[in-house]
């Protein structure tokens, strides 16, 4: 099954294992540009801050598309310097997962900056839980 889902669903280039570097931050490039374009076409068309709750929804999803494209992309740099490490998914795996925290940790935090909830505490009880749960991570891995 596993077989088949790689040789006949999954498109060749962008399988892991024949992904190149160049190929592999080429991509990340694009959906950064991508995100970050469609956040910017979204604010100057309408003003989020007097629209309903639908906007909101689709300008935050948007924004942490954006976060979570652009700090993939710094921790798959900061992770994977090295042409064999692209195909390392290990290392991939956890440049995800810490672009994933690290643009839920500033989502959060804008979000309570828009309700007037922010303070320089409630930042860091924020950062306290998200690497408590990396740390979770880590230490299951470690197990296993």
């Amino acid at each position: 099954m596993g077989t088949l889902f790689h040789t006949w669903w999954y498109p060749y280039f962008l399988r892991m294992d024949n992904m190149s570097h160049k190929v592999y931050f080429w991509s990340i490039g694009c959906a950064i540009f991508c995100t970050w374009s469609a956040l910017i076409a979204l604010v100057r068309m309408t003003t989020p801050t007097d629209t309903l709750s639908p906007l909101l929804i689709g300008f935050f999803s948007t924004l942490f598309l954006a976060l979570w494209s652009t700090m993939t992309g710094v921790m798959t740099l900061l992770w994977c310097r090295r042409e064999h490490c692209v195909r390392d998914h290990h290392r991939l795996s956890r440049a995800l997962r810490q672009g994933t925290l690290i643009a839920l940790w500033i989502l959060v935090c804008i979000i309570l900056q828009w309700y007037g909830l922010l303070l320089w505490w409630t930042a860091l009880l924020v950062g306290g839980a998200v690497a408590l749960y990396e740390l979770r991570v880590i230490l299951i891995a470690q197990k296993f």
